[in-house]
């Protein structure tokens, strides 16, 4: 059990706003003990060491993120299913804990959105007391991963209809933080991304959810700044449902 032996136990209750970030002695040991405390046993009291190993989990990724990143996979496979747990204090935790890895393992979450995406797209989309708490973490990943990564990553949950208004929200955030890099969708990578882009604001538009349009038009708007009307036209023209926008994208170009 983690806390009492080295680290200090810390009080349940206490978790939530970390605090204490403050360096492990031993980050390769804590490492092990995290990754075996994180993923919980089943029993009882398994729920106060999987707050107690967030807790340390936080300080060493704040501290002693190469030594996360060894070991990057398994750690981010323990956070996310913590994520899906029903308890509150231990979801709240791992949502805090993907905000941590968001800001100080930027740029190396790409391999890894596959895993933890998921899991807070679906709790920013729950409307409960974490969900402001989800959105934050959900723009933080937006933020700490490349585009065309995130693009990608994204499209392959268009389908559940529950998340695609937090899809669009995040495809909207991604391409008015990063659209001014014109080289996001140039190139045949790029324009491979600005197909798969459309396409999953195609698909968020099509069960007619305002909050998704509002999101889809921003990005559209977005884009059209950066690439023209000229670059935009022939891919928008393919997909029906961002079609029928085309009259309102049309007064925002001319106003």
């Amino acid at each position: 059990m983690i806390g009492a032996r080295r680290e200090g136990r810390a009080r349940v209750g206490t978790f939530a706003t970390y605090d204490d970030l403050s360096p492990v002695s031993e980050p390769g040991r804590t490492i092990g003990e995290v990754l075996r405390d994180i993923g919980g046993d089943g029993s009882e009291g398994a729920w106060e060491d999987r707050l107690r190993a967030m807790a340390l989990a936080n300080r060493l990724v704040a501290h002693h993120s190469d030594v996360v990143a060894a070991s990057l996979r398994p750690f981010v496979l323990a956070v996310a299913s913590c994520l899906a747990s029903l308890r509150s204090s231990v979801c709240k935790a791992a949502i805090g804990l993907v905000k941590t890895l968001a800001c100080h393992l930027k740029g190396r979450l790409d391999g890894e959105l596959s895993v933890v995406l998921p899991g807070i797209l679906k709790r920013s989309a729950e409307s409960t007391f974490l969900t402001v708490e989800a959105d934050e973490a959900l723009l933080l990943l937006v933020d700490a991963a490349s585009p065309r990564a995130l693009i990608a990553t994204l499209s392959n949950h268009v389908s559940e209809r529950r998340l695609q208004s937090k899809i669009a929200m995040a495809l909207a955030f991604c391409v008015e933080r990063r659209g001014e890099e014109k080289s996001l969708f140039r190139g045949r990578a790029g324009r491979s991304s600005l197909e798969t882009a459309l396409a999953t604001m195609n698909e968020c538009i099509r069960t007619g959810n305002p909050d998704a349009r509002a999101h889809v038009k921003r990005c559209l708007s977005t884009m059209f700044d950066v690439l023209g009307a000229e670059e935009m036209f022939e891919p928008l023209r393919r997909y029906e449902e961002l079609s029928v926008m085309e009259q309102s994208l049309e007064y925002y170009q001319s106003s």
